[in-house]
């Protein structure tokens, strides 16, 4: 693990808190309130405790980050290409939502996808197609039942959906709560809400 600055402390701290007490947890990240670091944190907690953890990303260049990040946490995760054919055996692996779907589709890997204990998902989703969007959809709802899941979330259905959202600014957690009592306290998530997730519902 990295050295930690008293306010990333605190930021991990939150972050096991959430991991102890819920299933499916969300967390709603604007452009640069430190996403990277979330996901980072998260996969090291998680395979600091032994639980076998795989990280998905629907587009290259956030796997790349994605892999980057768990590097500068101290994580050295396997890393599933679209031609990747062993079944993955690291306590930690990064791969694309696409990949493992086609996986799934083809009933492979099937074992390892039920040893999977912790999901995290970077769920940007803009250069993906309806339909692709709808069966990634459809395979994520099968991957994230019986499981922990982390979702850095983009969508309003997962939002909706999470037992608690975790939402970010600068770096810290300023909010957290379900959706009726994130939008209930009129804050900052109310305001991102109203203004950007209202438009996509």
């Amino acid at each position: 693990m990295i050295q930690l600055r008293d306010y990333q402390e605190t930021l991990v701290s939150e972050i096991r808190e959430a991991l102890g007490k819920y299933r499916r947890i969300v967390c709603v990240c604007p452009t640069g309130s430190g996403k990277g670091l979330v996901l980072g944190y998260t996969a090291s907690l998680a395979a600091n405790k032994g639980t076998k953890t795989l990280i998905l990303a629907h587009r290259e260049e956030i796997l790349n980050q994605n892999v980057n990040q768990c590097k500068k946490c101290g994580l050295v995760p396997e890393i599933i290409s679209p031609k990747h054919r062993a079944v993955p055996s690291g306590i930690v692996a990064c791969g694309m939502v696409q990949t493992l779907r086609r996986r799934v589709e083809k009933q492979e890997w099937l074992d390892y996808v039920k040893s999977v204990r912790m999901l995290i998902l970077d769920e940007a989703t803009s250069s993906v197609d309806t339909r692709t969007e709808l069966l990634t959809q459809r395979a994520m709802d099968q991957l994230t039942q019986k499981r922990t899941s982390f979702v850095i979330a983009h969508r309003l259905s997962t939002i909706k959906d999470a037992d608690v959202i975790l939402v970010m600014k600068d770096g810290d957690i300023i909010e957290q709560g379900n959706h009726e009592e994130l939008l209930a306290m009129n804050g900052f998530y109310a305001n991102l809400y109203n203004s950007q997730f209202e438009k996509v519902g």
